[in-house]
């Protein structure tokens, strides 16, 4: 997951995959790391996305967050919030208006 976590992921594939049902390996995930699968995942996500603006300032904050596998600007926003206990800073015009992302 720590490789995959730019992919749109659910819980239920990784289940899937590894032959449990979704509440068992929802379960046995949250007992071994410690937090719930979807706040492992946005931490990872958000993680990513602070090296990334870090090292590529230029890059606008909903490119970045786009390529650290947010599908919208709802989500990161409420992501980065949380997990930072700051509302991320959109400081470069080219962002779209609305919550969804472009198309690349």
């Amino acid at each position: 997951m720590n490789e995959n976590f730019k992919e749109s992921i659910t819980v239920e594939q990784l289940a899937k995959r590894f032959g449990y049902s979704k509440n068992y390996f929802s379960m046995l995930f949250n007992k071994y790391i410690g937090i719930g699968f979807r706040d492992y995942l946005n931490r990872c996500r958000i993680s990513e996305y602070v090296n990334l603006r870090t090292s590529s300032p230029d890059l606008p904050s909903y490119k970045a967050a786009e390529l650290c596998g947010f599908e919208n600007l709802s989500t990161f926003y409420r992501a980065y919030k949380i997990i930072l206990k700051d509302a991320p800073h959109f400081d470069d015009e080219s962002r779209p208006a609305g919550t969804l992302l472009p198309n690349s």
